[in-house]
């Protein structure tokens, strides 16, 4: 479970027994003060340092064809700081068809965009952004990645600047982005400081042994 720091939430799962894992800060982006000119100067740069990659982008499901690689490039986030969590990060394309349908149901239009190695054929890079159809002026920031076999070349900040493109284009409604991150991960909040997310509550993910946490609930 997760948590504000100093919550009665907080105070709850440590009264259960549950044992502080990872850290996580939240943020804010408002898009009236989105930099456009560092926005394009970051989509710029990529044909100095990104040579031999294309762009991929979809809004709901993911094309067949890609799938499977999409499937592989999300276990990538088992890659990002996780602290002491006990959590393997799993994905299948059967998985993501089955998120997707989650988000169908949900009333939630997701927006993804990729970075693909033509060599290869794969997908390395991906972020993707949730609009709730119930607070359509509020989007979610979700997973962000690079494969780490294909980092240090700019494809983060492209990924996250063509989305901000995108979305004034398909999301012109939309006033606030939000996310989290782990607060150990200077990678990510770096470039979403360079973006102008200003940082929130500071939140701890809790986890439980099973078996202590079923005694003490008797």
């Amino acid at each position: 479970v997760e948590a504000v720091d100093g919550s009665a939430g907080a105070a709850a799962a440590a009264a259960l027994g549950a044992i502080p894992a990872l850290t996580s800060t939240s943020s804010a982006l408002r898009l009236a003060d989105v930099d456009h000119t560092l926005v394009e100067r970051w989509i710029e740069r990529r044909d100095k340092r990104a040579t031999g990659y294309s762009l991929v982008r979809w809004i709901g499901a993911c094309p067949d064809d890609l799938v499977e690689t999409f499937a592989r490039l999300r276990e990538a986030m088992d890659t990002a700081p996780k602290g002491e969590l006990d959590l393997t990060i799993e994905w299948s394309p059967e998985s993501v068809r089955a998120a997707e349908r989650s988000n169908v149901r949900s009333g939630r239009r997701n927006l993804v965009v990729c970075v693909r190695h033509d060599a290869a054929g794969e997908l390395v890079a991906l972020t993707d952004v949730v609009v709730p159809a119930g607070r359509p002026a509020v989007a979610h920031q979700e997973d962000t990645v690079v494969r780490p076999d294909h980092r240090n070349r700019g494809l983060g900040r492209w990924v996250k600047a063509e989305m901000l493109r995108w979305l004034a284009e398909k999301e012109p409604q939309l006033e606030l982005i939000v996310t989290w991150n782990a607060t150990e991960n200077s990678a990510m909040r770096s470039i979403n400081t360079e973006l102008g997310f200003v940082p929130g509550d500071t939140w701890t993910e809790w986890q439980f042994k099973v078996d202590e946490l079923i005694r003490r609930l008797g």
